[in-house]
């Protein structure tokens, strides 16, 4: 029976990729498409077109800017913060071009609807900053460090640890659970 190798690490493939192996970044792509994919999905809402648009734009983002990736850091940290980057000009951009309110871009809370788990904290989410969102995000659904988060979004660990704390506390107050 032949043995499995195992896969390549994230800088490997930005290294094969840098040597002119060009199909190794699609490995990549591959790798961070359901992570990239839900965590945009959250920050635009579910609107599945622009999370796509999003997604696409984010990774011809990394591929031109393969060469700036600085090899000690996370992998993750980086492409996490170029997809935060495309998502926020997206809405920007959505924002300034729209005929609609802004409100409507967001969903609306019926209180007579029944909320599953996953509905309730999208409800909740949804009444957040996109700074704050984007916060509780990366570190409960997304699952990474305080220091990944620092990578990503070059503030101190220390100083997002406060800031989840303090967001925390006001969604305490703003929705009791029942």
């Amino acid at each position: 029976m032949l043995e499995q190798a195992e896969p390549l690490s994230d800088n490997e493939l930005v290294n094969l990729t840098l040597d002119k192996n060009k199909e190794y970044f699609s490995q990549l792509v591959v790798r961070y498409y359901p992570k990239l994919s839900r965590y945009l999905n959250r920050l635009l809402n579910g609107n599945t077109h622009d999370v796509d648009e999003c997604f696409s734009e984010t990774f011809m983002n990394a591929f031109v800017n393969l060469a700036t990736y600085t090899q000690g850091l996370s992998f993750s940290a980086w492409i996490y913060r170029i997809a935060h980057n495309q998502a926020i000009d997206h809405m920007k951009k959505k924002v300034r071009s729209a005929t609609v309110p802004l409100e409507e871009y967001h969903a609306v809370y019926n209180p007579t609807k029944h909320y599953e788990e996953k509905d309730y904290v999208e409800h909740i989410l949804s009444y957040l900053s996109i700074e704050d969102r984007n916060l509780l995000t990366l570190f409960y659904l997304e699952e990474l460090s305080l220091n990944e988060i620092s990578d990503m979004l070059k503030m101190k660990p220390n100083t997002i640890a406060v800031k989840i704390k303090r967001i925390r506390e006001r969604l305490r107050k703003q929705f009791p659970h029942q």
